[in-house]
C-alpha cells in the first residue's frame, strides 16, 4: 500500500489548493481509492476521470455514479464500474488527527492494518513544545 496526501490547504480551501485529502494506492481493480476527504473532493476527482475519458460533467456523471451504465450519443458505452468503487473484502485503516493524546487511540488501532495520524496544533500547544 502507498499512501499520498493531497491538498495542502488544511480545512480551508484556497483558489489553488482543496482542502487535504488521503489517496490510498494499491494493487487490484481501481488504481487509488480517496480517504479523509473534505467535502467536494470526491466529486472533483471523478470528474477530472471523466474529463480524461472525454467526458463532460454532467447528467451522465450522476448515473453513472449511480450504479447505472450509459451509452453516449457517439455510441460508447460507459461503465459505472469503471466510475464507482467496487465492494472488497475490509482493511481496517485509522486516520486520526487534531488529537493531543494518541493515547486516547489504543482501543480503536487494536486489530488494524495502518495508523495515519496527522494533527494540527494550536499556538498554545506549539509554546508547550518549542519550535
Amino acid at each position: 500500500m502507498e499512501f499520498t496526501f493531497l491538498g495542502t490547504s488544511a480545512g480551508t480551501p484556497t483558489r489553488s489548493r482543496n482542502v487535504t485529502a488521503l489517496a490510498l494506492s494499491h494493487s487490484g481493480h481501481k488504481p487509488w481509492y480517496l480517504v479523509d476527504c473534505g467535502e467536494g473532493t470526491q466529486h472533483q476527482l471523478l470528474q477530472d476521470k471523466l474529463k480524461e475519458d472525454g467526458i463532460e460533467p454532467g447528467p451522465d456523471w450522476g448515473e453513472l455514479q449511480k450504479g447505472i451504465n450509459v451509452t453516449l450519443e457517439d455510441g460508447r458505452l460507459l461503465r459505472s464500474h469503471d466510475y464507482t468503487q467496487i465492494p472488497r473484502v475490509a482493511r481496517r485503516l485509522i486516520v486520526a488527527g487534531d488529537n493531543d493524546d494518541p493515547t486516547l487511540l489504543a482501543g480503536a488501532c487494536k486489530g488494524s492494518h495502518v495508523l495515519i495520524h496527522e494533527a494540527t496544533y494550536t499556538q498554545d500547544v506549539a509554546d508547550r513544545v518549542g519550535p
